[in-house]
């Protein structure tokens, strides 16, 4: 089989997980041990793991990607998985990893198409979730080609979510105040000390999900589907 219809395979199982949990929310509310616990300790036994704890959304996001033919590749730091992937016997097809840049960084995962031990092709996802109607960003933003996949409970037993691209879903006015609060915290972290006084500065952010309506919704599925 050539590589374009290799490559084809591949955006058809992504699509296709992102399909079954946009029809179905509650396919991110699963839970499962053993899952945990191989995300938790990177796939190595030995390991005492990273330093959060895997939600379930993370758990059941592992799942439907193993349910639909990915295969996990173990990387206990930032770019682990590229070295892994030369040194081993690594057959050609989808794979993904988890904490794409390491513990406490965003990117919570990649899909990867492996093709005589080469990443031929890539899409990364952030996960975030609430009970409530807003969910928290904290120091992060949203970045361009980033798959962000939102769910929420408006209600009790209630479940929604909310898959777009980074690039599409602040607003310019959004955009335009989160790049100025940046800009102002980069120019102060250069201040380590002043006087006796060390300061630090860390963002709280949130984000509403009141604006994730369903025409909102269906609209940026759509984009995502079509940049995949």
């Amino acid at each position: 089989m050539s590589l374009i219809p290799k490559r084809q395979a591949f955006i058809n199982s992504v699509k296709n997980v992102l399909q079954l949990i946009h029809n179905n929310p509650k396919l991110l509310k699963k839970t499962d041990a053993s899952m945990k616990t191989k995300l938790q300790a990177q796939g190595k036994e030995d390991s005492q793991g990273t330093g959060n704890q895997v939600t379930p959304q993370e758990v059941s996001f592992a799942m439907a990607l193993e349910e639909n033919g990915f295969k996990f590749i173990s990387k206990a730091k930032k770019n682990d998985h590229i070295s892994y992937i030369k040194k081993n016997n690594i057959d050609n097809g989808h794979y993904y990893i988890y904490q794409v840049n390491g513990n406490q960084a965003s990117i919570d995962f990649a899909t990867l198409l492996i093709e005589n031990k080469e990443i031929i092709s890539q899409y990364n996802f952030d996960l975030k979730h609430t009970t409530s109607k807003t969910f928290y960003l904290n120091d992060g933003w949203f970045h361009k080609d980033i798959i962000y996949i939102v769910t929420w409970s408006p209600k009790k037993n209630e479940v929604k979510s909310f898959i777009g691209l980074g690039q599409q879903i602040p607003t310019k006015e959004e955009q335009e105040e989160m790049e100025e609060l940046i800009e102002f915290k980069k120019k102060n972290s250069d201040k380590k000390k002043v006087g006796s006084l060390f300061t630090y500065i860390r963002f709280a952010n949130r984000y509403s999900c009141e604006k994730f309506d369903d025409a909102y919704t269906k609209d940026n599925f759509e984009k995502v589907i079509e940049f995949i």
